[in-house]
């Protein structure tokens, strides 16, 4: 399981220039990840050595991202980290979301098929709903699956109830 990060964002500004610094908790010290420096509408990033080094434990984009399923039940698995899950049935669809998947964990889950797809905790997560819905809107609807803190999961895009 990965450990939780602590990351912190820093505004300044110095004359007519906006400085923002990401830094992230590594080993009890706070370290420069990123910085974004606007001048005069230009964007000048500097991007530094160890960024994706640290994001890389938690955080995962994969480009051979795609998975693909046809039945009407399915439980998330840790190698759905960064992955785009593609429902395919005309049957109803129930997504199990389980505890154990670590902090950072994200995915986007399609209804491809007309069955609609609803989302489920499994023992032990939360499920965390801005509009209470935890079902895709429909055919072609996106939604997107976050756990910023262990065993909760933001769920998020064209969702209904």
């Amino acid at each position: 399981m990965g450990t939780a990060r602590q990351f912190q964002v820093v505004f300044k500004f110095y004359c007519l220039c906006l400085v923002i610094i990401v830094k992230a908790k590594e080993q009890n010290k706070m370290r420069d990840l990123f910085y974004l420096n606007l001048v005069k509408g230009l964007a000048i990033a500097r991007l530094y050595t160890d960024f994706p080094a640290v994001l890389s434990n938690s955080y995962q984009l994969k480009t051979q991202g795609i998975d693909t399923q046809s039945g009407t039940t399915y439980t998330l698995l840790p190698d759905d980290n960064g992955m785009v899950v593609v429902f395919t049935n005309s049957s109803a669809v129930t997504l199990t979301v389980p505890s154990g998947l670590n902090v950072g964990f994200s995915c986007s889950v399609v209804q491809y098929g007309a069955g609609q797809v609803t989302i489920s905790a499994g023992s032990g997560a939360t499920l965390r709903l801005r509009s209470g819905s935890n079902k895709t809107g429909g055919q072609y609807a996106v939604v997107s699956l976050l756990s910023v803190i262990a065993n909760e999961y933001i769920v998020t895009g064209d969702t209904t109830t």
